[in-house]
């Protein structure tokens, strides 16, 4: 692939660009937003208009609720100095959590991301550290688990930056799709980024605890729960997952299928563990 003839940014980008609380994402989106209203650039304007945008409303009590609180604060905080900037035209909060999405779902991060080729604006905050690229063509293409653990592709751009030279690793038959690893390593992931579950593989289900500055994806299993979260005959854990259940069990009702049945799966987890946890003697009022 190819780059194709450098797209000129509008003048009021680079205006823009000289607010150093702007972040690097909010440059792109406004660009995207832009772009998108040329009716000269086809890649842009092909993107969804009107995506299923996920609420934190509709996923109290998750992860993913959490992080799209703190994601419409940032955007919200961001317009702000965006609208500062004459020539730019109104921009709204809708539009810039659309071009949000339409880069998350469709970027191409680690591979060749901002970090790894030096060009980062070293003066402006980054609000994601794993922001990469947009990959027209290559963005069509649908997750799959790759057999066996193997790689479906391989992504070089080491000889010429301006080609992007991607190799299957599997065989492809004639009129075969090709799949690509999304590479994520849960649901929360998985709906997050992209808006889809993948319910063929319920490993993927898993309640994110962070304490001590370490992550641990519970399952449901009790057993497998590392001995110190319930040193205190867990008690510390089950007041902690009975007070996100009370929140899941108050999420407004969504009218999208895939947060339905994420929103089922954690209720499942975190009732598992309630559940076991009460077997262990743990009780919510502190008393075992």
């Amino acid at each position: 692939l190819s780059a194709p003839a450098p797209v000129r940014s509008p003048p009021a980008i680079s205006v823009l660009a000289q607010n150093k609380l702007i972040t690097s994402e909010t440059l792109l989106f406004s660009f995207m937003i832009l772009q998108g209203r040329d009716p000269d650039n086809e890649y842009f304007r092909s993107l969804p208009a009107d995506p299923a945008l996920l609420s934190a409303c509709e996923l109290a009590g998750t992860n993913v609720g959490v992080q799209l609180a703190r994601d419409e604060v940032e955007l919200s905080q961001q317009l702000v100095h965006v609208n500062e900037v004459e020539g730019l035209g109104t921009i709204t909060l809708s539009e810039l959590a659309t071009a949000k999405y339409n880069y998350n779902s469709r970027r191409f991060p680690h591979w060749f991301g901002l970090a790894r080729t030096g060009t980062e604006d070293k003066g402006r905050r980054i609000y994601d550290q794993t922001q990469g690229c947009m990959c027209p063509i290559l963005d069509l293409l649908n997750h799959a688990t790759p057999p066996n653990g193997e790689k479906f592709l391989e992504f070089d751009i080491s000889a010429d930056p301006s080609v992007l030279r991607v190799t299957s690793c599997i065989p492809v038959a004639a009129g075969q799709e090709i799949f690509h690893d999304y590479g994520c390593v849960s649901n929360d992931q998985l709906l997050l980024q992209f808006g889809f579950c993948n319910r063929q593989m319920p490993e993927l289900d898993v309640f994110t605890v962070v304490t001590g500055g370490r992550r641990y994806d519970l399952s449901g299993d009790l057993i497998a729960l590392p001995p110190h979260l319930i040193g205190d005959g867990g008690y510390g854990l089950l007041t902690h997952l009975r007070t996100k259940l009370h929140e899941m069990e108050g999420a407004t009702r969504s009218a999208n299928s895939e947060v339905t049945f994420f929103m089922a799966q954690q209720v499942n987890i975190l009732s598992r563990l309630c559940d076991g946890l009460l077997l262990l003697g743990a009780h919510d009022d502190g008393e075992s």
